[in-house]
């Protein structure tokens, strides 16, 4: 993360933005959106009460995000799609976003971004400066940002998510090294950790069950030596 576009704030750090409602962050966003599973299924339920037909979470990965991997791990990961016409965000209709009350984490929190601290139900917070226009005139407290664009399903979302990737990380190594089929690892991780959730039904007991039935898959397939 470079210094010269992420610095790390604290809470009562403020900073200068205004939202001028030009788009400009919406553009030049090809594979840089993240689309977590409570984006998907925010957004499959906001689209369906919106009168799209969505069948759910699968179909929004579907037609809407990309694969991609994280590092050099083969974790799956997904981002937004965006057009050919200056690398934009697949959802910026006529400048505007056309899914705004339903827009991704990333895009929830900009100028900011977090991730868990290391203290307990702390977040690590940054401000991002590739868009320099952008920060004039209104001021804004760090801490005040976060309460009004992070609500409490957000902040439980992200910390079940890194402390259960660190868990999946241990049991994916070692079935590779006991020469685990790799696909089959891959399907699990697809299904548990982003297709199978139910939009008519709250997030988070979806979230922790699927985390735990991943584990014991994983953990049953390591038993029997991979397979």
């Amino acid at each position: 993360m470079s210094e010269f576009y992420a610095k790390h704030v604290l809470p009562e750090d403020t900073f200068k933005f205004t939202c001028s409602s030009c788009g400009d962050c919406c553009r030049n966003v090809k594979e840089s959106v993240m689309l977590e599973s409570l984006d998907a299924y925010r957004l499959a339920r906001h689209l369906k009460q919106s009168g799209v037909d969505i069948s759910g979470v699968e179909e929004i990965f579907d037609k809407y995000a990309i694969p991609l991997t994280l590092g050099g791990t083969g974790y799956p990961i997904f981002v937004l799609k965006t057009r050919e016409h200056l690398l934009s965000c697949i959802f910026l209709k006529k400048g505007k976003c056309s899914i705004y009350a339903a827009r991704p984490r990333t895009c929830r929190l900009y100028p900011l971004s977090a991730k868990p601290s290391d203290l307990k139900g702390a977040l690590d917070c940054y401000i991002l400066r590739e868009k320099r226009h952008h920060f004039k005139d209104c001021e804004h407290k760090v801490s005040d940002w976060m309460n009004e664009n992070f609500d409490m399903e957000s902040r439980v979302f992200i910390e079940h998510d890194y402390s259960s990737v660190q868990t999946l990380a241990k049991l994916i190594n070692r079935l590779k090294e006991n020469g685990a089929d790799e696909k089959r690892i891959l399907l699990s991780i697809l299904y548990y950790r982003y297709f199978n959730f139910n939009i008519d039904e709250p997030f988070l007991p979806q979230l922790f069950n699927n985390t735990d039935n991943l584990i014991k898959v994983l953990e049953e397939m390591l038993k029997n030596g991979g397979e």
